[in-house]
């Protein structure tokens, strides 16, 4: 299966129809008589009217009368007699039948066409031509495979991908894959077609894109070619081809240091350079070097901006061999394009040496310098030790060197500048050598280390050079003007002018006119960090010129300061962990939030949903990582740092209220039942059982007595309640009835910590579907738990806890006496876990909570508490909503606080109307262990000598005189050594009416 390329179509086709002429002669000359009127040969298909698919496989056919010899076989796409070859085959047909698998010609699109076929005797002459035939009529050949290019870029730049997409009909998948090539000219003549840089030679044909960066060539024209390609990688079926487009990648040269300077260690030295045109803006900075030994060896001075300058302090290290490197890079830190210092430098140490170093004229490349004949031309150069130099000699060379003249030798003062009248000549070689001359040290000799031109009979004109100015800094919203008065032209033509913004990418500058020698912009809308603008300055004179242009751009920089944040307010001034802060200001985007020196987050410079205009409003929330305390909030910049007048106090997070707390406020119940029927239910019963009652005492079996132990039982012993023990009963009448009438803090208290030690189940309680305590109703069997609870604080074992650190607390304090004792101890309840009940008594009133954290800090230390006063805080949203629009009371979790810088502790508590409590004593503590342990009636506990109710003011005085009781003014008295009141904690403002009496 072969097919031809219609290449050169009329010639080959003079050739074909050569060919067939000499078959059609040698055709005349006598045949065999036995065979010649015999042979036929008739085209079966294509014989006029299919239609064939360009690229496809197609099998032509025919009749014939005999076999051997040959079968030549052509075509035709113009419907003459014109063809083209398509093969070669023996003569085998089958059954009077031939055939021939044809691959028809890719890129055909014709309706004229036909196939002619030649029987012939042999290959070689002499040549019998059997028979021949003809397509009756045309067929058409349609092209059915159909590739375009669609988006191709018109400048592409090395370094950078490009994205190139195409069009691809194929409906019968006869494309296997996409060959993708280009060709070039640089100026010298375009190349042949090339692969396209990237594995593009055999494309996948289906995705419609191809993503891909050109080779370097610093300027080209270029173009691009497909081939939709059949399964064999050789058959173009179809192909397209791009417009002429540009290649640009910027190329980087070193200014200075080029070579033969002298640097002097530890000063500074500008290090200059330029980058080349770059509209695809693929430079991203440079990267710059230095060596001390002549290039062996690089260390690195960073990667910067590419500004064309930097301030290089030069390393303290006397070497004769310093060369400066700049590398452009693109992407992540890849090298796109270096240059180097031409020859060595040299550092000095001590600036008293005698050097020269040529300034100007010494360009970094060859024509870098053009001169006129006749012009005044300032030769430049600097010296070090200038008081040790005898001489400097200027000599000028007009062929790089090889001989020179000298200009003038300068003695005494050395100042820097010498003007040359330049000679009338043209060169494109000359060159400037400065010797100096020392009777002390020796001799330096200095050259330009590439050629400049000079001109005195050919016509020329030199570039403009751009001055864009010293850099700039500047406040967000002032105006910043820049200038290009500086620049000029060495030929005097006019110039126009071209700012182009290079960085930053994410900032705008509006210039008032770009194309103006002085544009002005405002910088607006800043963050939180200075931005350095940076601007190009392009100069033209109109004229096209020839070689590298060096200076015709110039960069300027403008550091901009962004206006400071002011931090006006915030709310709330209290808080703890995922407590929602909303700050208010100016110029906040961007700023740095601190809670004193803990760092939260930044604020973002864009708006979103939550935080609609964050330059004015922001809202957070506190994190985990700011300990508790009290801090002032901040806003900082890299510039500036704005503190807030107030203070933010920063809780532990109340977890164990949220999670045990009852979610019902402190209740009250005006009597506490006393089942006097043994068998009914009351609540004295349930907190101590038949304590309450007297019992008959059976003995079913012997009853039998003994001096030391009194009646027993030899059989089964029964105590029977069945009447109201007299006892029991004045100590309900005198306390337990009425225990609960003004709260019920220590009931509340108790089942808190029986939740929060698995002793009961919220499930067990009301609502059904409950999960924690702060969700259970005030009522039903857990209000029955709670108003028993409250009245077994007046157990025998509680009291006794009780009064053992209440008393304690009556002396001076330290780490195991007075308000001390109590200190460690409830620490150490809460380090273990247990927990237990604080209870507090002052002139203000009686109260229990659960101390469940602490936190010190220097002498005072606290003790946060569950307080049934306070239910908002046994559920995280309330206690949110009351710590941000709560009065100082209650906006933060509730705490018992001690002072321990005097003799006498004191401690305080905040209630919940916002009165202080304080005092030096009165504070007490039952561990849960005795809470839900053994409740015994106190009814022969060793101590109790009266009980005093009714009367709050009630004092009792002692032999001494001392006095115990409540004052008339409502204050507790404690002059009675180791008296104390007794702990009927009901609620808030509630003195106790009993007290414990030595």
């Amino acid at each position: 299966m072969l097919y031809g390329k219609k290449s050169d179509k009329r010639s080959y086709g003079r050739l074909v129809a050569l060919l067939l002429l000499i078959l059609m002669i040698a055709s005349l000359l006598p045949a065999p008589a036995d065979s010649a009127e015999e042979r036929t040969i008739t085209i079966r298909h294509p014989n006029g009217g299919e239609v064939l698919i360009a690229g496809s496989t197609y099998r032509i056919s025919w009749f014939i009368s005999d076999s051997g010899g040959y079968i030549h076989l052509y075509y035709t796409t113009e419907g003459d007699d014109e063809y083209e070859f398509i093969d070669i085959m023996a003569n085998n047909p089958s059954h009077g039948m031939g055939w021939y698998d044809w691959q028809v010609p890719p890129n055909v699109n014709s309706t004229h066409c036909k196939v002619h076929v030649a029987w012939v005797s042999s290959l070689l002459p002499p040549v019998t031509i059997y028979a021949t035939d003809t397509s009756d009529e045309n067929f058409t050949i349609k092209q059915d495979v159909v590739i375009t290019f669609k988006e191709t870029p018109s400048v592409v730049s090395y370094g950078k991908y490009y994205l190139t997409t195409f069009d691809l009909y194929d409906p019968r998948g006869m494309v296997a894959g996409l060959r993708f090539s280009w060709k070039v000219d640089n100026g010298s003549g375009w190349t042949s077609w090339q692969d396209l840089p990237g594995n593009f030679d055999f494309y996948d044909p289906h995705r419609g894109w191809i993503w891909w960066t050109p080779s370097y060539y610093e300027s080209a024209d270029a173009q691009m070619r497909v081939q939709a390609l059949a399964s064999d990688r050789t058959t173009v079926l179809s192909e397209d081809f791009t417009s002429t487009f540009k290649v640009i990648s910027p190329s980087i040269t070193l200014i200075q240091p080029d070579g033969g300077v002298t640097l002097v260690g530890g000063s500074t030295y500008t290090i200059k350079w330029r980058t080349s045109e770059d509209p695809e803006e693929v430079i991203l900075g440079v990267h710059i070097q230095y060596s001390l030994d002549g290039g062996s060896n690089w260390n690195s001075l960073g990667y910067l901006a590419n500004t064309f300058e930097y301030d290089w302090t030069v390393p303290n290290v006397a070497s004769s061999r310093v060369r400066v490197r700049v590398a452009s890079f693109y992407g992540e830190w890849y090298t796109y394009d270096i240059d180097e210092s031409s020859g060595d430098n040299r550092i000095i140490t001590d600036p008293n040496t005698p050097t020269v170093t040529l300034i100007d004229p010494n360009p970094p490349v060859d024509g870098g310098v053009v001169m006129g004949s006749g012009e005044r031309f300032p030769i430049r150069y600097s010296v070090t030790g200038a008081g040790n130099i005898d001489s400097i000699r200027i000599d000028y060379s007009t062929n790089n060197g090889s001989t020179y003249t000298t200009i003038d030798t300068i003695t005494g003062t050395f100042p820097g500048i010498y003007y040359w009248t330049v000679p009338e000549v043209d060169t494109y070689q000359g060159r400037i050598r400065l010797v100096m001359h020392s009777s002390s040290y020796p001799d330096m000799t200095v050259v330009s280390n590439h050629a400049f031109y000079i001109f005195n009979t050919i016509e020329f004109n030199r570039p403009p050079v751009a001055m864009a100015g010293d850099d700039l800094t500047a406040q967000e919203g002032e105006t910043v003007h820049l200038s290009a008065y500086g620049s000029y032209d060495p030929d005097g033509d006019p110039l126009t002018y071209t700012w182009t913004q290079i960085e930053p990418d994410f900032l705008e500058a509006d210039l008032s006119d770009p194309h103006s020698p002085a544009p002005y912009f405002t910088p607006e809308g800043l963050t939180s960090f200075p931005v350095t603008f940076l601007f190009e300055l392009e100069v033209s004179d109109g004229y096209d010129h020839e070689g590298v242009l060096l200076y015709n751009v110039d960069r300027v920089r403008v550091t901009v300061t962004p206006r400071p944040p002011t931090l006006l307010s915030f709310t709330p001034d209290t808080g703890w962990e995922g407590t929602p802060l909303t700050l208010s200001g100016l110029e906040m985007r961007g700023a740095e939030v601190y809670i004193g020196d803990t760092r939260i987050l930044r604020i973002p410079d864009d708006p979103y949903p939550a935080n609609p205009d964050p330059d004015h409003t922001f809202n957070l929330t506190i994190p985990s990582s700011v300990p508790p305390g009290k801090y002032h909030i901040s806003l900082k910049t890299p510039t500036s740092e704005s503190i807030s007048s107030g203070e933010i106090e920063i809780f532990p997070r109340p977890t164990w209220n949220f999670n045990y707390g009852l979610g019902f406020h402190n209740p009250t119940r005006h009597l506490l039942s006393y089942p006097w029927i043994p068998w009914d239910e009351g609540r004295y019963k349930d907190a101590f059982g038949n304590q309450v009652y007297l019992t008959a005492w059976v003995c079913i079996g012997i009853p039998y007595w003994t001096p030391w132990d009194g009646w027993g039982c030899v059989g089964y012993e029964v105590e029977e309640p069945f009447a109201p023990d007299p006892i029991a009963a004045i100590y309900y009448g005198a306390v337990f009835c009425w225990i609960a009438r003004f709260g019920e803090c220590y009931g509340m208290s108790s089942t808190a910590l029986l939740f929060y030690h698995g002793d009961i189940s919220v499930s067990d309680y009301d609502p059904p579907g409950s999960t924690k305590p702060s969700q259970l109703e005030n009522g039903g069997e857990l209000r029955r738990l709670v108003d028993w609870r409250q009245g077994s604080e007046m157990s025998a074992e509680v009291l006794n806890a009780y009064l053992e650190t209440l008393i304690s607390g009556l002396v001076p304090s330290s780490d195991i006496t007075g308000l001390g004792l109590w200190v460690n101890t409830v620490k150490s309840y809460i380090d273990s876990g247990e927990l237990g009940i604080a209870t507090m008594i002052c002139s203000e009133g009686a109260h229990a909570v659960v101390p469940y954290a602490y936190q010190e800090d220097g002498d005072k230390i606290r003790f946060y508490v569950y307080d049934s006063n306070r239910e908002q805080f046994s559920d995280e949203a309330t206690a949110i909503e009351y710590c941000i629009n709560g009065n100082d009371a209650n906006d933060n979790p509730p705490y018992i606080e001690i002072d321990r810088s005097g003799i006498y502790w004191e401690w305080s508590f905040r209630s919940a109307d916002g009165s202080l409590w304080k005092s030096k004593v009165g504070l007490a503590f039952v561990p849960y262990h005795v809470i839900a342990g053994d409740r015994t009636l106190p009814l022969s506990i060793e101590g109790i000598t009266q009980l005093l109710a009714g009367d709050a003011t009630v004092r009792v005085e002692n032999e001494e005189g001392n006095v115990s009781g409540v004052g008339e003014d409502g204050e507790i008295l404690w002059g009675i050594e180791g008296a104390a009141p007794l702990p009927i904690f009901s609620g808030k403002g509630y003195l106790p009416q009993s007290y414990y009496l030595p």
